[in-house]
């Protein structure tokens, strides 16, 4: 679908479905395995503009950032919180915060370097205002009170996102890790390629999760922070140092991925969380698109680490929503 917009869209928020298109084309950025890369150029003179002060913006209040490794559900959120009226949905800004931020392309696919992790003072003031520029702008097109980002990158970066925006709501979704493990594997097997994979370009990804988490990773994890792990493996360790960091984070609501599926009361509290006042979008379109997940993991990579994943999962998935 395109900018996924669905029929549910359509008919239940209309103007969501045109944000959308409009957030695709010059917001978000297109990846090598999304497809569409032709396009970054005008998403890149459209983000240039803005970064520089060139465009008008309106005043970023209350943003929402909804955090979570990928594949567990974190655009099903986004999309879900996305069809409020007065709130506009950006669906992994990547070209937002490359345009914004020197090294933050983990993946390789705006800049040459990434890192992970963002601290308060590892990021420029100059930096902070062309993001704050961006977003203002992102805002005043869409004619939008408030922003939804999802950027799962993000998960590592909170203690950045409180202080660049103070106000912000920050949310996180937590999925069993054997599911998002094989969801991670499927997904690498339809959309990879030679030149690019779920790892980024080149295996940009891996090798700076890899480099970048050595130092403070358990060593059950560290073990299978190797170039020859699986894919099934690799996500894993992706889940658990993801996790990691979000429990160690000042965020506002944790949901879990099977009680957002399972029905509508998981979603109805986080808007409480998160200041939504009227959650009667999201929950009619709840209703529409969302349906309980069959349980994806086979169990083919029990082990230590899986038992540390287990333990993770057990802890986190009891303080969700």
């Amino acid at each position: 679908m395109v900018a996924q917009v669905d029929k549910a869209t359509l008919r239940i928020a209309p103007a969501t479905a045109l944000q959308r298109v409009v957030s695709r084309l010059l917001f978000e950025g297109h990846s090598a395995t999304a497809g569409h890369q032709y396009l970054n150029r005008i998403t890149g003179t459209n983000l240039a503009l803005a970064a520089a002060g060139r465009l008008p913006t309106r005043p970023i209040e209350r943003p929402i950032f909804i955090l979570g490794i990928g594949r567990s559900g974190t655009t099903l959120l986004g999309k879900l919180l996305g069809v409020t009226p007065g709130l506009a949905y950006c669906n992994e800004g990547k070209a937002i915060w490359a345009q914004a931020i020197r090294d933050e392309d983990v993946q390789g696919w705006f800049q040459e370097t990434g890192r992970y992790r963002l601290e308060p003072d590892s990021v420029s003031a100059e930096e902070t205002l062309r993001l704050h520029r961006q977003y203002g702008w992102f805002l005043a097109m869409l004619r939008a009170e408030r922003i939804i980002e999802k950027y799962p990158e993000c998960t590592y970066r909170v203690p950045y996102i409180r202080s660049a925006f103070p106000d912000a709501r920050v949310a996180a979704i937590v999925r069993h890790p054997g599911d998002v493990a094989v969801s991670i594997a499927r997904y690498e097997e339809a959309n990879g390629s030679d030149e690019a994979t779920w790892w980024g370009r080149g295996d940009a990804k891996w090798t700076v999760m890899c480099t970048e988490f050595a130092a403070v990773a358990d060593p059950v994890v560290l073990a299978h922070m190797v170039p020859e792990a699986d894919p099934q493996t690799r996500g894993l360790v992706e889940w658990v140092l993801g996790m990691e960091t979000l429990r160690r984070s000042e965020l506002d609501a944790w949901i879990s991925y099977d009680r957002l599926c399972a029905g509508p009361t998981a979603i109805a509290a986080l808007c409480d969380r998160l200041e939504i006042t009227d959650p009667s979008r999201p929950l009619a379109y709840h209703r529409e698109i969302v349906a309980p997940t069959p349980v994806a993991y086979d169990h083919s990579i029990d082990g230590p680490l899986m038992t540390h994943a287990q333990a993770l999962y057990d802890e986190l998935a009891a303080r969700s929503l």
